[in-house]
């Protein structure tokens, strides 16, 4: 019996995405993010994993 494990998507960022912030670039980006529409960054977010699914679904094989 095979067992099929689906790749980690983490696998796909770069690993420069993976090291940890120095805590100065840290506070600047936390301090950026407070100014940032939480509604419209989170409505852009759905749209663009909604843009991916159909990719994922041709390249993986899957039909629904």
């Amino acid at each position: 019996m095979t067992f099929f494990y689906p790749q980690d998507p983490f696998e796909k960022v770069p690993d420069i995405f993976k090291t940890e912030m120095p805590r100065k670039v840290m506070t600047h980006f936390s301090a950026e993010l407070k100014k940032v529409d939480i509604d419209l960054f989170l409505s852009k977010v759905v749209e663009v994993i909604s843009l991916w699914l159909p990719q994922e679904d041709e390249q993986t094989g899957d039909m629904g």
